[in-house]
């Protein structure tokens, strides 16, 4: 018998038959209208929406359907019929083609593998057409993933389909902390600012500037669900920050979005209502425990029932959800960021990302009530160094020049035995520098470390950065960074003009 030969470029290769996508729209329609409920989820689970479907009937009845579920409304036929005139007739028909309510999970996952690959052939026409090969080599990848993803129909996923191409890089909402569908965590005690914190957050994201030194690269969507404080001083904080920073009506367009809750007693599904109107990629929740119904805080099943309603609210709307917590009674700078917050640590673990506040631990500092320690946590992003920010004029700013300093259960024996020891180190480092030519910053902490240790030389550059004047040294810093000099006004005059640096901006003389 002659070997039959196949050849790999003649095979025939899946299509988009506009017949099947119709027929699996028409079908899954009826699912929802036989069992919405259940339907629903199934569609939640893929991420459907009604942007999905081809036909504009399809289309209106299940955005219809939907709608109802969730204005808390019964989606039975007669009433979807009133709610946008379809006949009877036609409702029958759609549910005679499902052949059971259970199949919808198998429908919903076709009409999106369907909607993916109309969308992906619509881009590579579009980049061939336009000759943007580059962006076409990432639509292809992005064909091929859904491909693999979609061909089964099961929840796992063949690895060896995964390897011949590239996953789509981060789309980051917060540059290297947290992007689209995370859950984060904003944790901090008591006078921290937290609220405050969360609003600058909301008015960054939706403006796409840059929050307290970390990139925004987009702005977004955000639906800020204010939970504790009265409308008039939400508004007036939001007011009042918004000044301060120049942001306007032009800058945040239709994007930041405020729900004020307080006495209205909203749950998840009304919140999540307001995120799929508003189409939010963010959802900032403050605080969180006004949605835990009134649990114990440490009680673990109640926590992780919260965390289950707080993901599927993220899945369901493709938001991140940022949710501001509060810390423990005691010292929150002796805790792990790992282990902040009150209550049950099942919280704190299954975020995708902390920003955890902590009080400033010198009490020295004329203005340590408005510094306070930025700490960072992501779960697929490198260890951040802390971060010092100061609270000035309803606003946080980075403080780049002030070494991040927490309050502990040591720092105040510390403190006072240092008292003495920080103006007489920070006279060794002047000294130091006043010898011959300016010294840099880091050849001043490099110095510092090796003659006094870490800690203690951080408190005693901190002293000479407060009290230059003091010593009989100056001192030049960039304003867009951390390097500076320290030295004799010539020595310094003298580096500058050797390294070409403008004394005014920092810029490179070219």
């Amino acid at each position: 018998m002659a070997k039959r030969h196949y050849r790999r470029d003649v095979e025939k290769k899946p299509v988009v038959h506009e017949e099947t996508r119709l027929f699996c729209e028409r079908s899954l329609c009826g699912c929802v209208l036989v069992d919405a409920g259940r339907s629903l989820k199934e569609c939640a689970s893929v991420g459907l929406s009604e942007d999905d479907f081809s036909n504009d009937t399809c289309r209106m009845l299940f955005q219809t359907v939907r709608g109802l579920v969730d204005a808390g409304k019964p989606a039975d036929p007669m009433i979807v019929g009133d709610t946008r005139k379809f006949t009877s007739i036609q409702l029958q028909a759609f549910m005679d083609g499902c052949a059971t309510s259970a199949h919808a999970g198998y429908y919903a996952q076709k009409v999106k593998f369907f909607s993916r690959c109309c969308s992906a052939m619509s881009k590579l026409k579009g980049f061939a057409e336009s000759g943007n090969w580059s962006a076409m080599s990432v639509a292809l990848q992005e064909c091929a993933r859904d491909s693999v993803l979609s061909a089964s129909g099961s929840l796992s996923v063949n690895v060896g389909g995964l390897l011949g191409y590239e996953p789509p890089p981060p789309k980051w909402i917060l540059d290297g902390i947290f992007e689209k569908g995370n859950k984060v965590l904003v944790v901090g005690s008591s006078k921290t600012r937290k609220s405050f914190f969360a609003i600058q957050l909301a008015l960054c994201v939706s403006a796409g500037l840059p929050f307290v030194g970390i990139d925004i690269a987009t702005p977004r969507r955000v639906l800020l669900v204010n939970l504790e404080n009265p409308e008039e001083w939400e508004h007036r904080r939001i007011l009042k920050m918004s000044r301060t920073m120049q942001v306007d009506d032009y800058m945040l367009g239709d994007r930041f979005w405020l729900t004020n809750g307080r006495g209205k007693f909203l749950d998840l599904k009304a919140i999540k209502a307001e995120a799929m109107q508003h189409r939010a990629d963010v959802i900032v929740l403050d605080p969180l425990y006004k949605l835990d119904g009134g649990a114990d805080e440490c009680d673990m099943q109640e926590r992780k029932r919260l965390i289950e309603d707080l993901e599927r609210v993220s899945a369901e709307t493709g938001a991140a959800i940022v949710y501001v917590h509060h810390d423990a009674k005691g010292n929150a700078g002796d805790r792990d960021i790992r282990d902040r917050g009150a209550g049950s640590s099942i919280i704190n673990r299954d975020v995708d990302a902390t920003l955890a506040l902590t009080a400033w631990g010198d009490k020295k500092n004329d203005n340590y009530k408005n510094l306070t320690v930025l700490s960072r946590l992501a779960r697929n992003s490198p260890q951040c160094d802390d971060i010092t920010i100061e609270f000035s004029n309803n606003t946080f700013v980075l403080r780049e020049e002030i070494e991040p300093f927490k309050a502990t259960s040591k720092t105040v024996s510390e403190s006072r035995k240092s008292v003495g020891n920080d103006k007489e180190d920070a006279k060794e480092l002047a000294t130091m520098s006043a010898m011959g030519d300016a010294v840099s910053m880091s050849e001043l902490r490099d110095f510092g470390v090796k003659k006094f240790g870490d800690k203690r030389c951080r408190r005693a550059i901190n002293f000479l950065i407060e009290n230059v004047n003091m010593f009989g040294v100056s001192m030049w810093r960039d304003p867009k960074n951390k390097r500076g000099f320290v030295g004799l006004s010539s020595a310094i005059g003298r580096r500058l003009e050797e390294l070409k640096i403008d004394p005014e901006s920092g810029e490179i003389i070219k």
